[in-house]
């Protein structure tokens, strides 16, 4: 096992502190250059059903953040725009044979 080089800055003796703590140079660099793994949806949600929280719904970014949103899905107070009256008049009529 081989000392690091001699700390002159603060890197270098995080650097030392990391070698000291994993017994070898090259485990102590690939420690320190490890990426840190992005959270996934099935991985959140299960997070929160384990905490006991309602999720009600889910958002995921290209940059691959999860954002949850907790609570009743849809309380019905929201006024019903023009799509949701098309789509009612078109269940209605189908629903009677047209």
């Amino acid at each position: 096992m081989t000392a690091p080089p001699s700390a002159t800055t603060d890197s270098d003796d995080i650097a030392a502190a990391t070698f000291a703590a994993f017994g070898s140079w090259s485990a102590a660099v690939a420690a320190r250059n490890r990426r840190a793994r992005k959270p996934t949806l099935a991985a959140a949600l299960r997070q929160a059903a384990k905490a006991g929280a309602k999720v009600s719904g889910a958002v995921l970014d290209p940059s691959g953040r999860v954002e949850l949103r907790f609570g009743e899905q849809g309380t019905g107070d929201a006024k019903p725009d023009d799509l949701d009256q098309w789509i009612a008049k078109h269940h209605a009529s189908h629903a009677k044979g047209h």
